[in-house]
């Protein structure tokens, strides 16, 4: 359902739609808080099955994530998520200047640091390939990837054709996986 969920403080909100503004400009989907819900909407029920229907969970570490209750109930449960779920989810530290994440954090997860202005874009591009599951130094864009995958379905398909054309494979079923 979301590509990524987002958990945050109330005070870093500008930050977040700035953030959010560049996913979405990339094609991510993102559940970033209450104002993804409906109203009558059961708060703990819709957060774990955002959580839940998303590729990765985003936290964004700042000094004020330490006042924020909800983020602890988010992180509780995407760590839960993490635990059930095949394939895992990915659980992505977004550290905002020179803030330290917290104890249980130190070491778990690889982090991406936003220190200024100046690396936001590259550090937006980085967080889209970890959302995406992308190796960290890949530099093909995304259309190129898409048309990869499209150009290898294009081969499996005339390799079926080639195969069931062959002669002695009337009957025959090919499977190909790619």
């Amino acid at each position: 359902e979301y590509d990524v969920f987002i958990s945050h403080c109330h005070a870093d909100k500008p930050w977040v739609q700035k953030l959010e503004s560049a996913l979405l400009d990339r094609n991510i989907s993102c559940f970033v808080d209450k104002s993804s819900l409906r109203p009558g909407d059961n708060l703990v029920e819709s957060l774990e099955s955002a959580i839940g229907n998303s590729s990765a969970f985003a936290v964004v570490i700042s000094p004020g994530m330490r006042e924020s209750k909800w983020m602890g109930a988010e992180r509780r449960l995407a760590n839960l998520v993490a635990i059930k779920r095949d394939p895992p989810l990915r659980i992505i530290p977004l550290i905002l200047r020179d803030a330290q994440p917290p104890d249980d954090f130190v070491g778990l997860h690889a982090q991406l640091r936003f220190a200024d202005d100046e690396d936001f874009d590259r550090n937006v591009t980085r967080l889209v390939n970890a959302i995406r599951g992308m190796p960290r130094r890949s530099r093909a864009p995304i259309p190129d990837l898409l048309a990869f995958r499209a150009d290898r379905r294009r081969q499996l398909q005339a390799m079926r054709e080639i195969l069931a054309a062959s002669p002695g494979s009337q009957g025959t079923r090919f499977i190909l996986h790619g």
